[in-house]
């Protein structure tokens, strides 16, 4: 059933004292429906307004079975997985390549309210297609759309780096967003296309998959069919491969072949051509007609092959844009299964692409191509039921989906499931609420027990409290799961309030003598750190709001609190990471006790002051800092954009970690005169130069100091 406007969400925490009402649909999933979010508080004079945030939806379970799991409960359960990978497995890549959840203050972003489970996020502005009439507004004849591919590029990259597979790309799940991530408040002038790549973000999480476990990638051990949309599925997935990176970058091949294609189209009055009335499915890329999916890789595999085939014809009369996508689709199948893609030769290519589109023909011919972005794409022959929308509210353009998602694959939604009830140990052991995989109805993977241990003990393990802030920065104390920690100038553990360890915070005044309790509690991969203030003279801030003295609160990854002058952030600690105990910052440069202790890059001194970039020996193991989200080969970004002395690309980071001692080789990436300096002197560029702990970078108007974690 459709959730009832006028449904209330109540807020929580700092948000406690508002509420807000489920406005109309907007959109539909293969699990949840999509609403706006109007306010809803008598105190204010908003009520009824539209929110910058929607909200999606399930209806709860009514009876809840143990041989076999129900349509409800499964998406239920999804919607809740959904709220797991947002915020603990890649919370950094909300408001870059995903939506942003609700902050702290606003509407909750997870919950339940009568009856009906919800997660709330970002709106978004328009769906992808939406970016053929912004190109076309120039009037040019030749339109780049490099910055495009290389941020449908980086969506890709960046999961990849975090050892997951998106498997299920398509145009549809890319959609625009109000706000250009790479947006700088500089007198430089960004192009179209820059600024449309900005706003790209990654919708549906639905099929995402891990490819890497502690014991290494795992094998090739094929599928019994395609796993996620046919129409852009690379041909080793055609060839019943198990989805590897390889994969995901052909099909974000695909994507920008039909830009092409669909820009081509659009200005030379083509479109109509493509879009036939009675099909449901354009005909842009010349084997959506096809009737099968093994038709479909089939008539791929000629076309993408041969140079004169219709597909390449159909890029427009500048045969080098052909042969770049060509060069691209090679490159793609080249890659071996278990090989980590050349992303920047990839990012070459793309950043080469122009598209020679004509003269216009027809003024009509681009709002044509828009429509077409409601279209249906080509769904897998398994696909679950999707719900149809009225065209009513198919056509709001503010919308968290740009239409009903692709149906997929009913083994790949099941995969999902299996791996999702691995993330929250609670619920999956929960047999009142819901079913075991074992009770299911489909049969689990057959190395799943073994791929859950090895999960486990490669997870999360705990949290390192970092003081970003104050008189006592860089300093860290490690806690690890059932262990609780009493903080203070003088800390004393009392009968009531009984801790484990204790930190001292000598050099901070305005901290009390027993400040506050931390309490960590660690399912798989989900942490939260109970904060108890212990009636505290000055109390204690988290997430900027006051905590009511003696009150307590619920923290997680990547949130902040501070006392006195001492401001800390909650990290990631997984068992690859030795615990310790708290200790001011080593004065010299201190050898490794043993290989796998990571570092952390603290900001001491520039607008991002307090931010921390931490290195993790064999994950996170580089970083390239700049003002824009462009990731160079095998590093993760690090933005700096608030300095505006910084380019796009200035520095990258990387960890070496030897059995003796602990350096960062640092390369000047950039074009600045001012460049990269140690320890005050300028390094030579594009060298690598080792820095130590305790070592200052300076960047810009950005110091960065060098810690051991």
């Amino acid at each position: 059933m459709a959730p009832p406007q006028g449904l209330i969400i109540r807020g929580e925490g700092a948000s406690r004292k508002r509420q807000w009402k489920v406005g109309k649909r907007i959109g539909e999933g293969a699990c949840a429906s999509v609403h706006t979010l109007l306010e809803s508080n008598n105190s204010s004079g908003n009520n009824g307004k539209e929110t910058e945030y929607v909200v999606k939806i399930v209806p709860l379970p009514t009876k809840v079975t143990k041989k076999k799991m129900t349509l409800p409960e499964r998406n239920a359960r999804l919607l809740h997985f959904e709220e797991l990978v947002y915020k603990n497995q890649f919370p950094e890549f909300q408001g870059y390549v995903l939506p942003k959840l609700s902050p702290y203050d606003g509407p909750p972003s997870y919950g339940e309210t009568d009856g009906f489970r919800f997660l709330t996020m970002e709106k978004m502005k328009a769906p992808f297609w939406d970016v053929i009439p912004e190109l076309l507004r120039s009037g040019s004849s030749q339109i780049g759309i490099g910055p495009i591919g290389e941020q449908l590029l980086t969506c890709v990259q960046v999961f990849h780096d975090k050892k997951h597979v998106l498997v299920d790309i398509k145009p549809e799940n890319f959609m625009l967003a109000y706000n250009d991530h790479n947006q700088k408040k500089t007198k430089k002038k960004e192009s179209v296309a820059e600024g449309l790549a900005g706003k790209l973000r990654v919708l549906d999480l639905g099929l995402v998959q891990n490819f890497k476990t502690a014991e290494g990638h795992r094998p090739d051990e094929g599928i019994s069919e395609i796993v996620g949309t046919p129409l852009y599925s690379s041909l080793n997935l055609h060839s019943n491969h198990t989805p590897s990176r390889r994969d995901d970058v052909e099909a974000i091949g695909y994507v920008i072949a039909e830009l092409i294609i669909r820009l081509v189209a659009a200005q030379n009055g083509q479109a109509d051509n493509y879009e036939k009335r009675g099909c449901d499915i354009p005909s842009y890329l010349p084997w959506s007609q096809e009737k099968s999916d093994a038709a479909i890789g089939k008539v791929k595999e000629k076309q993408v092959n041969d140079i004169k085939s219709q597909f390449y014809k159909r890029m427009g009369d500048d045969k080098a844009t052909a042969k770049t996508m060509m060069a691209f689709f090679e490159a793609a199948q080249d890659i071996k299964y278990k090989a980590e893609p050349d992303y920047e030769k990839f990012r070459e290519l793309l950043s080469t692409l122009v598209v020679s589109v004509g003269p216009p023909q027809k003024k009509k011919a681009a709002s044509k191509s828009q429509k077409s972005a409601q279209s249906t794409t080509r769904r897998s022959k398994r696909a679950a039921a999707a719900v149809e929308i009225d065209d009513s509210e198919d056509e709001e353009a503010d919308c968290d989906v740009g239409e009903s998602p692709s149906k997929r694959n009913k083994k790949g939604n099941e995969e999902f499931v299996d791996a999702a009830m691995e993330l929250d140990d609670n619920d999956a052991d929960d047999e009142d609420t819901y079913a075991t995989a074992q009770e299911m109805d489909w049969e689990p993977e057959p190395t799943m027990k073994e791929n859950l241990a090895a999960k486990t003990s490669d997870g999360i393990v705990g949290v390192s409290l970092v003081v970003t802030e104050g008189p006592h920065a860089g300093e860290h104390f490690d806690l690890t799961t059932g262990a609780s920690v009493m903080i203070g100038r003088e800390p004393a553990s009392s009968q009531a309030n009984k801790a484990l360890a204790l930190w001292e915070l000598p050099n901070d005044e305005e901290v009390s003598g027993t400040h506050l309790r931390l309490e960590l509690h660690v399912t798989r991969q989900r942490c939260t750190v109970k904060i108890v203030d212990l009636q505290s003279t000055n109390g204690t801030r988290v997430r900027k709001e006051q905590l009511k003295k003696g009150g307590s609160i619920q923290a997680f990854i990547n949130d902040s609190f501070t006392i006195g002058q001492s401001t800390f952030c909650i990290r990631v600690l997984s068992n690859k990471e030795k615990t310790a105990k708290p200790k001011a910052a080593a004065k010299q440069k201190a050898p490794l006790a043993n290989q796998n202790q990571d570092a952390v890059m603290v900001v001491v001194k520039g607008p991002h002051k307090g931010e921390s970039f931490g290195f993790i020996r064999g994950d996170t193991d580089a970083y390239n800092f700049g003002s824009a989200r462009s990731v160079a080969k095998g590093g993760l970004p690090a933005i700096l954009d608030s300095d505006e002395s910084i380019e796009k690309r200035h520095l990258r980071a990387q960890l070496q970690n030897s059995k003796k001692v602990l350096k960062i080789l640092l390369t000047d990436i950039s074009e600045s005169s001012s460049g990269v300096l140690l320890n005050g002197k300028k390094i030579a560029k594009n060298k690598e130069v080792a820095a130590f702990v305790n070592d200052r970078v300076t960047i810009g108007e950005t110091e960065l100091v060098v810690r051991r974690e």
